[in-house]
């Protein structure tokens, strides 16, 4: 696949090069380790639910691990509608044939949330604004931008405060 993508714009070698060239870049790349985050049978489910394909008629992926067996549910959706992330939900736990204790949410699943909190919450919209001015990364991230009104609203969660995969370099 790459040799053709190469021919097409010019190169004339012959695959070989381009196997050996890609092998020295392969070897040259140490792995990292990961250590899982596994929980007792029941205890938690992540969730994420993301674009796959926009445009027209746009295509988003529900899927949900279960954090004991990493069995996997997947559902595509033409939306991300309230609705459908209830149905999607309702049709995980009957795949799953049980509801966990928790479940684990990727940030932007909490986005129109967290926008209802600016809104109703002068304070917190205030503390949030000053935040952004005073640091330059942080309002330059969405996602430690939700971090931050996720950790300083009543949904917080003490226990969920670590980090379930992490890398050991």
């Amino acid at each position: 696949m790459i040799h053709r993508e190469l021919r097409d714009i010019g190169y004339q070698g012959g695959i070989t090069l381009v196997r050996d060239y890609l092998r020295q870049l392969r070897d040259c790349v140490e792995p990292v380790e990961v250590i899982r985050f596994e929980t007792e049978p029941g205890k938690q489910m992540q969730v994420d639910w993301g674009k796959m394909r926009g445009g027209k008629d746009p295509i988003h992926a529900f899927v949900c691990v279960l954090g004991f067996c990493r069995a996997l549910f997947v559902v595509l959706t033409d939306n991300m509608r309230y609705e459908t992330l209830e149905a999607c939900h309702r049709a995980a736990f009957d795949y799953f044939q049980g509801v966990p204790e928790q479940v684990w949410y990727a940030p932007y699943v909490w986005e129109d949330k967290a926008q209802m909190l600016l809104l109703n919450d002068p304070v917190l919209k205030s503390k949030f604004d000053t935040k952004r001015q005073v640091d330059k990364a942080f309002s330059n991230n969405a996602f430690l931008q939700l971090k931050w009104l996720h950790q300083h609203s009543e949904h917080q969660e003490t226990e969920f405060q670590q980090y379930p995969v992490y890398r050991l370099n």
